[in-house]
C-alpha cells in the first residue's frame, strides 16, 4: 500500500538514518479550533542523532521519529502519544514551521503554533 501510495502522490518520505541535526524554532503564533490565532510564544528544540530524535519544550521532553521529504527538503517530526497529546513538527526548506498538538481535553482538539526552525548542527540532512 505504501508503495502505490507514493507512486500516485509522487511524493517520496524517507527515514533518514546516519546524519545529524540540531533544529531551534521559535513560534509566535497559537491557532486552535475553539478560537482564532492568538500570539503565543513557544520554543523548542529538535535534537536529531540519526536512530534516535527528541522534542524538547520547556518542561517537556519527546520522543520522536523523522521523515525527511529529500526532494523538497522538508523534515517532520512525531511524537508518540503521551499523556494523552501527540504532536506533529514539520520544518519545511525555507525555515517555516508548524507545530501541532492533537490532544484530548474534554473534547478532542488541536492546536497549531506557526514560526521558524533554523539548523544549528554542523552536519546538515540530505548532505
Amino acid at each position: 500500500m505504501k508503495t502505490i501510495l507514493i507512486f500516485i502522490t509522487g511524493l517520496t518520505f524517507y527515514p533518514f538514518i546516519g546524519n545529524s541535526a540540531e533544529f531551534k524554532c521559535a513560534f509566535d503564533t497559537r491557532c486552535s479550533e475553539l478560537s482564532q490565532c492568538t500570539p503565543k510564544d513557544l520554543s523548542l528544540t529538535v535534537f536529531d542523532e540519526g536512530n534516535t530524535t527528541k522534542i524538547e519544550t520547556p518542561g517537556l521532553t519527546f520522543d520522536a521519529v523523522k521523515r525527511v521529504d529529500i526532494a523538497n527538503g522538508s523534515h517532520s517530526y512525531v511524537t508518540g502519544l503521551q499523556k494523552n497529546t501527540t504532536h506533529l513538527l514539520t520544518i519545511f526548506a525555507n525555515g517555516e514551521a508548524r507545530f501541532t498538538a492533537h490532544t484530548f481535553l474534554q473534547d478532542a482538539i488541536s492546536f497549531t503554533y506557526i514560526g521558524i526552525c533554523s539548523e544549528l548542527a554542523e552536519n546538515k540532512l540530505g548532505d
